[in-house]
């Protein structure tokens, strides 16, 4: 069917029609402006809100940075440098805001006292629509600004890697492409849909929101970055103290020398132990990788940990030596050599920690003691910090001082004697604070049914051996709902109904921060817990 021609009156009533609904956009209530002001303060607390967490973040990774810069630098560098880029960013859009309310109310606005802060309700020309207009359109700082986002965005962008959902978040965050009005499919530009033809207060409460925007897609990449940092690292559920030497025996007289280490192991994944001659070789892109020579033999793997066992040798030295072989992150594999020397002779003390390196407070730590060719019986064991208590087969430690370390001494008869049969120095220290968690979990993405299901947050010691429990006595749940910041507290471990409410009243995507958490433990101390992030799946 042809188009139907408009007549020239047809066109004339459309033409007014249009005039007359600008005239009523212009026409703004003050109720109207009221409200946005209410919007305005909002955004700008809730990107008050942002910056404070994303400092916590940003301490977080300096400290990691000065602990390893080798690992921890390059994204603290990259953390800075968003930092720079977004406080930058920010600073541009408040001074915009300043000039648009100067330019309206003039250089004495009582709007502009403070030198950061715009009081908007102080605004006398909230229903100005040629002054926003003149500034972001026409003089092109709207366009200016446009620039300005889309080269921050593709910052972030290219930092967060663009496939990944961190940039498509970004993406969405800081969309700067042409709009389309719903009511009549009329197109704009990005500064011309949210600066032209509208109240100076509008325009102010957008700008207000693209401040917002900034601050979340900043929270997005730091955190993504900071979650880089430990990307492709090994996964260890294991702490063991080692005690390794150069030789296991010493002639009276002679000195013994111990490296005392914390080992760290995967029981679930078993690495490869090949033991035998071997030699290195380099690779193209210069580093060294081993390869097993001539015959040789697989250790017997349990709960991750090699096992070698040599029976009936004949006094004299010895050497344990070959390549430890585990699968990387991605599939690769990377090889260790290792070497270790031993003497079979007289007998000599061996002292080993049953759990770890150190020595907890308020905590029964069990130690093994025990001399070659010496019954159980007639070995005698002292502890300089606190005390050192037989029970069953071995021995029970209890440090007293954490400020100083504990040494173990072992005493044995032997021709008739009393003689120290060895020492050993243990580390003392505090039980480690707990991780706060719900449903098991440390934070990320959750179904809002499965988190709004559960009952209390849980305080859990990670790989931490004895028996140590701690319950939250405090914590607090807030979200942005809106554009308002919601919080609630509860004084116990379980979930007030305000808490559950909120949560249930959140929508897909809304982060929830469970947060300012305490614990208290059965050693009497009273522990703050890291927060804990979830993201409404």
């Amino acid at each position: 069917m042809a188009k139907m021609r408009e007549s020239p009156r047809q066109k004339l009533i459309n033409m007014m029609y249009l005039v007359l609904i600008a005239t009523l956009a212009l026409n703004v209530s003050q109720d109207v402006l009221d409200a946005f002001v209410m919007v305005d303060e909002g955004l700008n607390t809730t990107t008050g809100n942002f910056a404070s967490k994303n400092s916590i973040i940003y301490e977080q990774m300096a400290r990691q940075a000065s602990a390893n810069p080798v690992k921890a630098g390059p994204w603290n560098e990259k953390a800075l440098q968003v930092r720079s880029q977004a406080d930058a960013l920010v600073a541009y859009v408040q001074e915009l805001k300043r000039l648009i309310v100067r330019t309206a109310d003039g250089e004495d606005a009582e709007a502009l006292t403070d030198p950061y802060i715009i009081d908007v309700a102080q605004i006398k020309a909230k229903d100005n629509t040629s002054i926003p207009a003149e500034i972001m359109i026409f003089k092109k700082n709207g366009r200016e600004l446009r620039t300005r986002i889309e080269s921050f965005r593709e910052t972030l962008v290219s930092m967060a890697g663009k496939e990944s959902g961190t940039a498509a978040s970004i993406a969405r965050s800081l969309n700067t492409s042409d709009r389309k009005r719903k009511i009549d499919e009329s197109r704009f530009t990005w500064e011309s849909y949210y600066f032209e033809n509208l109240p100076l207060m509008a325009v102010l409460t957008n700008m207000s929101k693209i401040q917002t925007d900034i601050r979340n897609a900043e929270a997005e990449i730091i955190r993504h970055l900071m979650e880089q940092i430990d990307v492709g690292d090994f996964k260890f559920n294991k702490l063991e103290a080692v005690v390794t030497s150069n030789t296991g025996y010493v002639l009276q007289g002679g000195s013994y020398q111990a490296q005392v280490m914390l080992a760290v192991y995967d029981s679930t994944r078993n690495p490869t132990f090949l033991v035998g001659p071997y030699r290195s070789r380099k690779l193209p892109d210069g580093t060294l990788d081993y390869e097993m020579t001539g015959r040789f033999d697989s250790l017997k793997v349990v709960n991750g940990k090699g096992l070698y066992q040599a029976n009936g040798q004949p006094a004299g030295n010895y050497t344990l030596s070959g390549l430890i072989q585990v699968r990387n992150p991605d599939g690769s594999f990377t090889r260790r050599p290792f070497s270790s020397t031993y003497q079979v002779g007289t007998p000599s003390a061996v002292i080993s920690p049953t759990k770890m390196n150190v020595l907890y407070l308020n905590v029964d730590n069990p130690v093994s003691i025990s001399v070659s060719g010496v019954p159980a019986e007639s070995i005698r064991a002292t502890v300089d910090n606190g005390e050192l208590i037989r029970k069953d087969q071995g021995y029970i430690a209890r440090p007293k001082d954490a400020s100083r370390n504990a040494i173990i001494t072992v005493t044995a008869p032997v021709d008739g004697k009393v003689r120290e049969m060895g020492k050993m120095l243990f580390r003392v220290r505090t039980v480690p604070d707990p991780v706060a968690k719900v449903a098991g979990r440390k934070g990320g993405v959750i179904d809002k049914s499965t988190l709004s299901a559960q009952v209390a947050v849980q305080a859990e010691l990670e790989n931490f051996e004895f028996e140590m429990k701690f319950t939250v006595t405090e914590f607090k749940v807030s979200a942005i709902q809106g554009t308002f910041l919601r919080e609630y507290t509860s004084r116990s471990a379980r979930f007030t109904p305000e808490q559950k409410q909120l949560i249930n009243s959140l929508g897909k995507n809304t982060k929830v921060y469970i947060e300012e958490i305490k614990a208290s433990g059965t050693d009497g101390t009273t522990r703050d817990l890291a927060p804990v992030v979830f993201r409404i799946n």
